[in-house]
């Protein structure tokens, strides 16, 4: 493989010699001070290093800040930078550029020591570059096997999470029907009287204070039946007191009145008694449940509700 070198210096002799007698594997060619003819030979050589014969007056302070300056360039971050000194130079450019990293080729010097050199360091600048390479995509696959354990991790602790819910739920459930003998449903009431139109739609008055449910019930059931939400009990008993409704869906807990005092009123109404009940709960208190179900509710449905079975909890009880 060869390598391409572009010089730069007042030492004409040194420069012309390092051109004629290079081997097969490295190709040199000059370059003037002139910044646009620096920028130009970089541009279409691409050279693998830049090799700079030191001035020895007071152009060594502009000579070495163009270096640190190209050597800052994305263009020349991969270019290898070589400087031709006096043996008293290299300490004060170590000094003035401690973080330039460059070959030191101190005078007196030949063609054959240059290119060696220069070859052997653009050498050692390729084989570094590998290592970080590699080492960067070592940690990137690193991080990416992190990524993906990490992922895996939360999966699952939401899959752990979800299934304690599922028990959660099926506990609660097992509980109620040990409680009411079924699995969503208490004693049966008196059934509701049938609508005088039989092609008329049944009418359901949902109480919830919860926003969410209300919405979610109500565009559930709209399909289906006629629907009137109510955020508490106090709004429901209003509304019981000129209307009436073909069946009630009651939140158990509520601020201002809970389910149970509003299911106590509509059972003391006899007007209003004979509507079925079915009470919508995310509680699995044994000693509430029979408080409620003392009262015999036409059915017992847990938040968050499972629609197949409020659909069918509803049938049955509008039958």
């Amino acid at each position: 493989m060869s390598y391409k070198i572009m010089i730069n210096g007042r030492n004409t002799v040194l420069a012309s010699d390092i051109i004629r007698h290079t081997s097969d594997d490295l190709i040199a060619f000059s370059t003037s001070d002139v910044p646009a003819d620096i920028r130009l030979h970089l541009q279409y050589f691409e050279p693998d290093a830049y090799v700079v014969m030191y001035p020895k007056d007071e152009e060594q302070e502009a000579t070495l800040n163009r270096l640190i300056k190209l050597s800052e360039n994305d263009k020349c971050k991969d270019m290898a930078f070589v400087i031709i000194c006096d043996a008293d130079d290299v300490e004060d450019i170590e000094k003035k550029a401690p973080y330039f990293q460059c070959l030191k080729i101190t005078r007196p010097t030949s063609a054959r020591e240059v290119e060696e050199r220069t070859v052997n360091y653009i050498k050692a600048l390729i084989r570094k570059r590998v290592e970080e390479e590699k080492k960067q995509q070592e940690a990137e696959r690193a991080a990416r096997a992190r990524q993906e354990e990490l992922k895996a991790l939360e999966e699952a602790k939401k899959l752990k999470k979800e299934e304690e819910k599922r028990k959660q739920k099926e506990a609660r459930e097992k509980s109620i029907a040990a409680l009411t003998g079924s699995n969503t449903s208490a004693p049966a009431a008196a059934p509701a009287s049938q609508p005088a139109d039989p092609n008329a739609r049944r009418h359901i008055l949902i109480v919830d204070d919860d926003r969410n449910v209300l919405k979610l019930l109500k565009t559930t059931l709209s399909e289906k039946y006629e629907v009137t939400a109510m955020l508490n009990g106090k709004m429901a008993e209003k509304y019981l007191e000129t209307k009436t409704a073909d069946l009630i869906l009651l939140d158990h807990e509520m601020p201002v009145e809970s389910g149970l005092e509003v299911f106590q009123k509509i059972k003391e109404n006899k007007e209003k008694s004979n509507i079925p009940v079915i009470f919508l709960t995310g509680t699995s208190d044994s000693a509430k449940i029979k408080e409620i179900l003392s009262l015999h509710p036409r059915g017992y449905l847990l938040k968050p509700v499972n629609v197949d079975k409020l659909l069918a909890a509803i049938e049955d009880a509008l039958k």
